[in-house]
């Protein structure tokens, strides 16, 4: 087991680096840059005042060097300041961050909480009424868009129950009642188009291992039929459901940018927004470097789990 993780832990550092390298040369392609942006274009910037702000952002040196410099910023824990607003960068994602990881993590419980259930009791109970209607509420999360479904419930809250949620965002510990108010209907919003993708994977994966030798083997053996579908069949189908989980978490920490500008959220992804159309360069590197780390984190997490849920993955 220490030797697998260490495996993947290794794999983890030049994925990193070559992320960052991908980040800061393909937002260096984008046209324009952040003087351009902040001067007007129907007035003529003389070239000297153009270097001296190129200069106070860091953008006169070549963009190898830029690299180098970033680079062992991040290792300092120094991220630079906002071309923007020249807040520190680590100060303006921390503002961010918490909004995003709530709202995904709301999103990710709800669609585990519902489409686990229906994944599982939708294969026991194969070509029943119950399967005819998980497949069809699967194939309608999976067809209509996040933003229509968002605009659709805040008409519906807000027509027939006269309900508005609010717009300032209030920590959850500073009032429970009034942050799950605004976070319930962006987080059902991004938990149906998942649960529907999580919903199918379960019960195409259970449906394949309750036709495993394993299985029938458990059943010769006299088990109840409950602790066959828990305890033999859940666990091995869990490792194709495990990995569409991750990767749709790593999505959702990246910031989900439609749904937060509908509810008006301010999280990382109307920061990535804001970020490109001011070719803010320290914010935009930033927030997509915390989203490569996060799918990277989340991935490894996920192979962990791998080693826990079959022991041939955990000793091979």
């Amino acid at each position: 087991m220490r030797r697998y993780l260490l495996t993947r832990v290794v794999m983890v550092l030049p994925t990193l680096v070559g992320a960052s390298v991908l980040i800061f040369l393909m937002l260096r392609l984008l046209p324009g840059g952040p003087v351009d942006v902040l001067t007007s274009p129907e007035i003529a910037l003389p070239p000297e005042a153009r270097q001296a702000l190129e200069a106070q952002f860091g953008l006169d040196v070549p963009i190898p060097v830029q690299y180098v410099r970033w680079l062992g910023g991040i290792l300092r824990g120094d991220l630079g300041r906002s071309i923007r607003t020249n807040q520190p960068v680590l100060q303006v994602i921390g503002g961010r961050l918490p909004i995003s990881l709530e709202l995904a993590g709301l999103s990710i419980l709800l669609c585990v909480a519902a489409a686990l259930p229906l994944g599982i009791i939708s294969a026991v109970r194969r070509n029943s009424a119950f399967d005819l209607g998980a497949r069809v509420l699967g194939l309608l999360g999976l067809s209509i868009p996040n933003f229509w479904l968002a605009i659709l419930l805040l008409l519906v809250a807000a027509r027939y129950f006269n309900w508005f949620p609010p717009m300032t965002f209030v920590s959850l510990l500073e009032d429970p009642r009034a942050n799950l108010a605004q976070m319930v209907l962006p987080a059902v919003t991004l938990a149906t188009s998942l649960m529907a993708v999580v919903m199918r994977m379960t019960r195409s994966s259970m449906l394949e291992v309750l036709g495993q030798e394993l299985v029938r083997t458990a059943r010769d053996k006299g088990l109840g039929e409950r602790l066959v579908v828990a305890h033999h069949a859940l666990r091995n189908a869990l490792i194709p459901v495990v990995t569409v989980i991750g990767i749709q978490a790593g999505y959702l920490l990246g910031g989900v940018v439609i749904t937060e500008q509908v509810f008006g959220i301010a999280g990382m992804g109307s920061l990535l927004i804001n970020g490109v159309g001011h070719r803010d360069y320290p914010v935009i590197q930033a927030a997509v470097l915390f989203s490569a780390v996060a799918f990277v984190g989340i991935n490894l997490a996920v192979d962990m789990l791998y080693g826990y849920l079959d022991p041939r993955i955990r000793y091979g």
